[in-house]
């Protein structure tokens, strides 16, 4: 049976699920990593959280297959390390996003509401409630605190057909302003030919990366360009000439980060 090391305080729901689907789990948030990895060196995975998964942590698990980061960084892990022994790096970037999202809203709150200022003058015996009036985050009807007069930031839906679609709630934020389509990066143009079209009489277009100056009409602006990456190409699925003589890629990389093949 498949040995599942879980040094790190985790919801049970994980190791549950694994035991379901046959594994063997061995869960401890009390012993040092490296205790455990000496007790149980027939482990093929590892999920740990802020622990350390180092070289050392690897050679003493020889039959290590994946290590899953259960959040959303993975800089606790040599993952230079792990190409090298084939060992797979996987993480959850989206697991604590609404404990993130709920941190935001209560620092917002407190914020507007000046919590911090007058718990403390409250403590001292003082009762400043003139001082320390609230202020209005939003109008009613839309979820967001700037009330439709500055800048937003919003992520539209794709549809299959690569169409963006804007809800009743998040329309208001772009009808009638200015909008600029930001993109990590512009290669072919499909994406941005989508947005224009979802957007045709607002703003351009800018990108972390780009290789072209124009897509539809609309002038495209980057910070990096193929000058910065002078062995940059693209090519389509036919026309790529390492497809051609069966050459294998590297890796995988979006916005998602970086998958070794």
């Amino acid at each position: 049976m498949n040995k599942v090391l879980i040094p790190t305080k985790l919801s049970d729901v994980a190791a549950n699920t694994l035991k379901t689907a046959g594994y063997e789990v061995i869960q401890d948030a009390d012993t040092p990593l490296e205790k455990q990895v000496a007790t149980h060196p027939d482990a093929v995975a590892l999920i740990v959280r802020s622990e350390k998964v180092t070289p050392e942590i690897m050679d003493a698990l020889p039959s290590l297959k994946l290590v899953v980061r259960a959040g959303a960084g993975y800089d606790n892990i040599d993952i230079v390390y792990a190409r090298k022994k084939n060992v797979d790096v996987m993480n959850t970037p989206g697991a604590n996003s609404n404990a993130v999202a709920e941190e935001v809203m209560a620092m917002i709150l407190a914020y507007y509401r000046h919590i911090v200022q007058a718990d403390a003058t409250t403590r001292e015996g003082l009762w400043e409630k003139k001082k320390y009036m609230g202020s209005e985050l939003t109008k009613a009807g839309y979820s967001n605190m700037n009330a439709h007069q500055t800048i937003y930031v919003v992520t539209p839906e794709h549809t299959t057909g690569s169409q963006l679609i804007f809800r009743e709630n998040t329309a208001p934020m772009i009808q009638d302003k200015h909008v600029l389509v930001l993109a990590a990066s512009v290669t072919t143009g499909y994406t941005v030919q989508g947005a224009v079209e979802a957007i045709r009489y607002y703003g351009g277009v800018t990108a972390i990366f780009a290789t072209v100056d124009e897509c539809a009409g609309y002038p495209v602006a980057s910070i990096f360009d193929p000058h910065d990456l002078p062995d940059y190409q693209s090519y389509d699925a036919h026309s790529c000439p390492w497809c051609k003589e069966g050459k294998k890629i590297d890796a995988l990389v979006n916005s998602f980060g970086y998958s070794s093949l």
